[in-house]
């Protein structure tokens, strides 16, 4: 089971939409911007980096999320501080706690 949430922001006003069940991000939002008006910007996907995450037959603009990554870093951190505190605390790689 997987759940699907999708926030849209028109103006002041902020819609949120949950889809729980097999399907993926990438269909559901295929669904979601198959009733979206064409003439639309091109809107702004942030997700991690599963492919099926993307939805195939419209575009977006891609924003994969690091955050899974750098949890890794932050669990290996009492055994690798030099390293891991590098990658978590550099304000270069915008991973800051």
């Amino acid at each position: 089971m997987f759940t699907t949430g999708i926030v849209v922001c028109a103006g002041a006003r902020k819609i949120a939409l949950f889809f729980t069940g097999r399907r993926h991000v990438g269909e559901n939002l295929n669904d979601v911007l198959a009733q979206r008006v064409a003439e639309l910007a091109t809107p702004l996907q942030m997700c991690d980096g599963l492919d099926r995450n993307v939805p195939e037959d419209f575009k977006v603009i891609l924003a994969n999320c690091l955050i899974h990554a750098r949890r890794n870093f932050v669990d290996l951190l009492v055994s690798f501080p030099d390293e891991c505190s590098h990658v978590i605390r550099d304000p270069g790689r915008g991973l800051q706690t």
